[in-house]
């Protein structure tokens, strides 16, 4: 959804949440 630096980084800790909170990073997602 995004190639910028500021994504990646994003995406990196999400990732890590996703594993216990997958509701809350549905919710990123959609925003």
């Amino acid at each position: 959804m995004g190639d910028g630096p500021q994504n990646k980084g994003l995406i990196r800790p999400l990732n890590i949440s996703t594993k216990k909170n997958l509701l809350p990073i549905q919710s990123f997602k959609i925003t």
